[in-house]
């Protein structure tokens, strides 16, 4: 049985009831209610003393202008500016320097939101291919703790993109949905766009290679295995098309080699939990690994694991990756709702009843999580309790921290936060030359 719902379930050829139009109606309010909630859960005021986006800027604004050592030497060093680095983030400089420009920060953030808004279309509507607009709806809200956790305005919000762009076209060329000739065009393209963007490019070839996998060990379709080999060798040769070659598509085996600062986005989620255990969602993050897990065991016997090797291998990995680095446990959440929906869904293939009960619950259950998010600031789906600093910044009032008031005031969740710029005013103001003492994180 084909696990990717035909477009005819939603779109019928015979003339549709009523019934059918009323479903349509309330998943597209349900839709658009959900985007509202999640366009107040990806909003962070922007905070340049705490963040990257002041370098990134730079580095767009110095090679536009033509300044080529951003690419290939540790520019800002005041003791060593000549030393070699791979500048494997430029691309990302570049494009949030254009937006700066034409918009300021309050245009940057809002086109960050865009991006992060985008990127849970495309795993929303995988989950909704792979099994219902409930079923999704209902893995996407609880999974939402995590998804909007890291929010700052980063190169990680091109890999967000980029990862279910590349899960959604995999998947739907698997399943018929797609051609392999067209796959071929827009996997080297992507990854050309990603390998210029951020660190994280790699993950592109590891999904490519989990198909390899599936064709070739899952599905044993020798036709299938030889052309995903194909991909997987042209997704290789468009890593090399970056600034520093060869060197730039090997950068991430050995970018820790002289990393020489210990950042704790890249420690592990328990390293991370010993020392701030009184933050829930290194918790909430176990909590959504134990379900997955279950899910994915209960599938294996209920189902041959061979129908589902990629499915199977993608929660795993990313599984790891969110386990290893803190920073990577957005990534697994995000993937968590197409994935969870597929497996509990294919657990009861035979048992349509109780799927549509489900369905049912299961609406009922995210549409709860949401209300509460909305209206009671503290609790794990609410945004609320985050930007009450915001809020007092703006010279509002604790009372007036509710979604109506957020979204009548968008300069509270985007742009600088009032007075960021202070230190820096000063330094302008004041006409200071020569070098300035900073730490990794403004420097």
């Amino acid at each position: 049985m084909d696990q990717v719902r035909d477009l005819q379930e939603t779109f019928p050829s015979s003339r549709p009831s009523w019934r059918y139009w009323r479903n349509m109606v309330i998943k597209a309010i349900g839709f658009v209610l959900l985007l509202l909630f999640l366009y107040v859960h990806f909003a962070d005021p922007i905070r340049l003393v705490t963040a990257d986006l002041g370098r990134h800027l730079k580095n767009g604004e110095l090679i536009l202008a033509g300044q080529s050592k951003i690419l290939t030497s540790n520019f800002y060093s005041y003791t060593d500016p000549d030393h070699p680095f791979t500048n494997h983030h430029w691309g990302t400089g570049v494009l949030f320097y254009l937006v700066y420009k034409m918009s300021g920060f309050s245009g940057l953030s809002f086109f960050y939101i865009g991006i992060l808004l985008i990127g849970f279309c495309i795993y929303f509507y995988l989950a909704c291919r792979l099994s219902s607009f409930s079923w999704a709806f209902f893995f996407a809200v609880l999974a939402l703790p995590i998804f909007t956790d890291r929010l700052e305005i980063r190169p990680e919000g091109i890999t967000t993109l980029l990862t279910g762009l590349y899960l959604y076209v995999l998947f739907m060329f698997r399943h018929g949905k797609l051609s392999f000739k067209k796959l071929l065009w827009i996997v080297p393209f992507l990854q050309i766009v990603w390998v210029n963007t951020h660190i994280l490019f790699f993950i592109g070839g590891v999904l490519v290679f989990i198909f390899v996998l599936d064709a070739w060990l899952g599905k044993q379709d020798k036709t299938l295995t030889r052309q995903m080999w194909i991909l997987m060798t042209l997704m290789s040769a468009a890593c090399l098309v970056n600034p520093a070659g060869l060197k730039g598509a090997l950068v991430p085996l050995t970018i820790f080699q002289e990393y020489g600062y210990r950042l704790a986005e890249n420690q592990t989620v328990f390293f991370m939990q010993k020392r701030f255990g009184h933050d829930l969602k290194y918790l909430y993050f176990e909590f959504l690994v134990v379900l997955s897990l279950a899910a994915l065991v209960r599938h294996c016997i209920v189902r041959r694991w061979r129908n589902c090797l990629a499915e199977i291998l993608v929660v795993l990995f990313f599984l790891a990756l969110g386990l290893k680095t803190v920073r990577s446990m957005a990534s697994y959440a995000f993937v968590f709702v197409p994935m969870m929906s597929f497996f509990v869904w294919s657990i009861l293939d035979r048992y349509e009843k109780v799927r549509k009960i489900l369905g049912i619950l299961f609406g009922l259950i995210g549409t709860v999580f949401v209300v509460m998010g909305t209206f009671l600031p503290n609790n794990v789906y609410s945004p609320l309790s985050r930007l009450e600093t915001f809020v007092r910044l703006n010279n509002g009032q604790p009372p007036d921290v509710n979604f109506g008031y957020m979204l009548t005031h968008p300069q509270i969740m985007t742009g600088l936060v009032p007075g960021i710029s202070g230190a820096a005013d000063f330094v302008t103001n004041n006409n200071l030359q020569g070098p300035i003492f900073n730490n990794y994180d403004i420097g």
